[in-house]
């Protein structure tokens, strides 16, 4: 269910893709991370607890497949190709640990 808030005193907009995922017993941290050729930006992180993190983890897959299902599935990465255009140094690829 989504919800509208309307109280934001400082928005948070950020273009992210690179992600590490760090877990305890109590939380999950998202560390955000802009990876450029410039180089690895850290954003900043996100902390949730467990059942919050299952429930967006949830939530993120339904949007997921609703985006597939209306604009096609979304490709894989290859990860061969990625390596081999890495090698001929025609790609620069930051933060390859993370998603």
């Amino acid at each position: 269910m989504e919800q509208n808030v309307t109280n934001h005193s400082q928005p948070f907009n950020v273009y992210c893709n690179g992600i590490s995922i760090a877990t305890s017993p109590y939380d999950f941290t998202f560390l955000l991370n802009n990876n450029s050729p410039q180089g690895t930006t850290y954003l900043g992180e996100i902390k949730m607890s467990p059942e919050h993190a299952k429930a967006f983890a949830y939530m993120l897959l339904e949007h997921v497949q609703r985006f597939e299902e209306l604009f096609g599935e979304i490709p894989q990465v290859n990860e061969e190709k990625v390596r081999k255009l890495q090698e001929e140094g025609k790609i620069t690829v930051e933060g390859r640990e993370n998603v």
